[in-house]
């Protein structure tokens, strides 16, 4: 019985860990995206303002997901069964070495 718990648990929070990811990748392609549309001189008319809080809310909504990512790391680290335990958080930065602030 205690085997199945542990195996649902698993289960559960790979699912979880799954779906972090997967917005995770979402909100990438939206920054990813902002970027190349303020920097591409076709598009240099547009509002920039829009741009900007767009850019600035996926950056800080990012920023939110990964802490929440850490957070459930660090739950599991210290709460979670011992197979669940060699799951590590990741240090969040960018190519440019700087960090990802939430903007607080």
């Amino acid at each position: 019985v205690f085997l199945e718990l542990l195996s649902v648990y698993r289960d559960w929070q790979e699912e979880k860990a799954q779906t972090i990811c997967k917005k995770q990748e979402d909100i990438e392609y939206k920054i990813e995206v902002a970027d190349a549309l303020a920097t591409s001189p076709k598009f240099k008319p547009l509002s920039f303002h829009n741009e900007d809080c767009f850019t600035t809310f996926s950056r800080r909504r990012l920023t939110e997901v990964l802490s929440n990512y850490e957070a459930l790391c660090n739950r599991i680290a210290a709460e979670g069964p011992e197979p669940l335990r060699s799951i590590e958080p990741f240090a969040v930065s960018t190519s440019n070495s700087t960090s990802v602030s939430s903007g607080k």
